[in-house]
């Protein structure tokens, strides 16, 4: 009796050490929010993504492939801003601008010069190109500005821009859409 007692006390133990080990090694961690991302449109998985390329310009990128066929406006009379593309026409919209100078200026004198009412910008690169993200405010109450990233290549100046509802500058970085669509963006051979 004494070792059906230990047999018992014994194979007990066992169930216990493997039953903590299984619900150690199993038990699913609540997920972390992180409160910075929250409200924020969140980047579409890269296989729902459609592309857009324009050969007249020579450039291609990327955008949600739910969204509204591209809307193509060249601006009359034709000025140093001469074409305008419209992502998703139907929802919260992206611009993609041209601009022509009459000789290449430098990407940062462009945007302090052409946008003047610019709060701040920032160089920095993005696929081994030199990109200026700025923010452009906007009196009322919503949207407050315009959030914009610029490419250049020889003389033209592609701006990509949306409008935002908040203008520092942390909140303009963290447009996931704007950047992924910037991410994507290539000039064209």
């Amino acid at each position: 009796m004494k070792h059906q007692g230990r047999t018992l006390f014994f194979l007990l133990a066992i169930i216990l050490v493997i039953g903590g080990f299984l619900l150690f090694k199993f038990r699913q961690e609540k997920p972390q929010i992180n409160s910075s991302l929250r409200g924020k449109p969140t980047p579409t998985p890269i296989e729902d993504l459609t592309h857009y390329s324009n050969r007249e310009f020579g450039f291609s990128l990327a955008y949600p492939a739910e969204w509204n066929l591209p809307k193509e406006i060249k601006i009359t009379p034709p000025q140093q801003h001469f074409y305008q593309i419209i992502l998703n026409p139907g929802g919260v919209q992206y611009f993609i601008d041209i601009y022509r100078q009459m000789m290449p200026l430098p990407l940062a004198n462009f945007v302090r010069d052409y946008f003047t009412e610019a709060s701040w910008s920032e160089e920095q690169k993005i696929n081994e190109q030199n990109v200026v993200k700025f923010f452009l405010p906007k009196s009322g109450l919503e949207p407050s500005g315009s959030a914009g990233i610029a490419f250049t290549k020889g003389n033209d100046v592609l701006v990509i821009s949306t409008a935002i509802l908040k203008g520092e500058k942390e909140e303009i970085l963290n447009d996931k859409i704007l950047n992924q669509i910037a991410e994507s963006f290539v000039w064209l051979k």
